[in-house]
């Protein structure tokens, strides 16, 4: 996506993923001195499906790093935009109610994670400080700083009270919201292709969403200007956790799980219409089969036309009920017009080739070219049979 869309897809520090981008890392580097060319450039270093900020570290030296580990390296991500002179990052929590077609939640609220040491620009004497440069609370809450706080202060809190602090700085909140929304949108438009094929090999004959996902983003603004910032993502985090550490931890999760369970929760009306959805089902595996082309093209496309029309059910109740909660809907955009432009950004997702699927491309191959060899042979009988008198 970024190199189809460099302009739209600028909102992550560039990623190295080791070992099989250790040559493009090393490129960073003068080959003779292992400096980084870029002066004072800094990079992040992170442990391959680590948590909790477990063997991360701050490098210049290529010296430092393992080239055949299963690491992750960022660029450090200068200007961050600072609250209380120290660097935060938010946990921004997004649900996904569908893949195919992609319809995502945003909520609006989350948790603000603070350094527990006033940021100061990476440099030899601080590169190891992890309490000025990493916001992971499972690092800052064993610094004798940490502070526990009542989720509107303190190194744990909300991200409405951190977006408290910046809008008495003079920064529109809710345009960072917006950021937030088109970096969430952009990254699942990247992987739903591939999520789709995914779930629809899964669930082949599945007419309302069978599942859904709660995903954990994490987003560091960085400083543009006075008043204006710019969302960057870190990472995204397939199980997000749910741990309540501090009274402000179950404040927030406990209602973020009452909202996801209030819009996922089938409700009797889509239970009814479930049922009916499958007495329809029933009906189609025991009625006669069609026996034309044509009749199957059809049943197909009335089959297509009466699943859209179900989804679009499913999405009503899932907007109704989202109105009750702290989520909005972000995707599909309540502007058409935005929505198709988001979707012009998608790309084909090519479906990896397997063993089973090699074998029957060829074994398709071979009944096509025997059915042209027998064409040509017809053909060259029918050429050879003498003319009628």
């Amino acid at each position: 996506m970024l190199k189809a869309h460099p302009k739209e897809y600028d909102f992550f520090p560039r990623t190295w993923t080791l070992p099989g981008d250790f040559s493009a890392f090393r490129a960073e580097f003068d080959a003779i001195t292992g400096k980084p060319l870029e002066k004072n450039a800094t990079f992040i270093v992170k442990p391959e499906a680590s948590s909790q900020g477990k063997g991360i570290f701050l490098t210049r030296n290529l010296d430092d790093i393992d080239p055949m580990g299963r690491i992750i390296v960022q660029d450090y991500i200068s200007k961050p935009l600072l609250m209380e002179n120290k660097k935060v990052d938010l946990r921004i929590y997004v649900l996904v109610t569908s893949c195919d077609p992609l319809r995502i939640y945003l909520y609006k609220d989350g948790l603000a994670r603070f350094c527990t040491s006033d940021y100061v620009a990476p440099q030899a004497s601080n590169m190891k400080d992890a309490f000025v440069h990493l916001t992971n609370y499972s690092i800052n809450k064993a610094s004798e700083n940490f502070v526990e706080g009542s989720g509107t202060d303190g190194s744990k809190r909300s991200v409405n009270a951190a977006f408290d602090l910046l809008a008495a700085d003079g920064y529109d909140v809710d345009e960072i919201w917006k950021e937030i929304a088109d970096v969430v949108i952009k990254t699942m438009l990247a992987v739903q292709p591939k999520q789709a094929h995914l779930y629809n090999t899964c669930f082949p004959n599945h007419v309302a969403p069978a599942c859904f996902e709660l995903l954990g983003f994490d987003v560091m603004l960085k400083r543009v200007k006075q008043g204006v910032a710019k969302a960057m993502l870190i990472e995204v985090n397939l199980s997000p956790s749910l741990n309540s550490d501090t009274p402000w931890d179950r404040i927030i999760k406990r209602q973020l799980l009452m909202d996801i369970f209030n819009i996922v929760n089938p409700g009797s009306a889509l239970k009814k219409a479930l049922a009916a959805e499958k007495a329809k089902g029933f009906q189609r595996l025991t009625a006669p089969k069609s026996k034309s082309d044509s009749d199957r093209v059809l049943e197909r496309q009335e089959q297509e036309d009466h699943h859209r029309k179900f989804n679009e059910f499913v999405e009503q109740l899932e907007d109704k009920r989202a109105k009750k909660t702290n989520f909005v809907k972000i995707f599909p955009c309540s502007d058409p017009a935005q929505t198709a432009t988001y979707e012009g950004l998608r790309l084909p997702y090519e479906v990896p080739a397997t063993v089973a699927s090699k074998g029957r491309h060829d074994s398709i191959q071979k009944q096509l070219e025997e059915q042209q060899r027998k064409d040509e042979l017809s053909k060259a009988k029918f050429k050879s049979r003498p003319a009628p008198k």
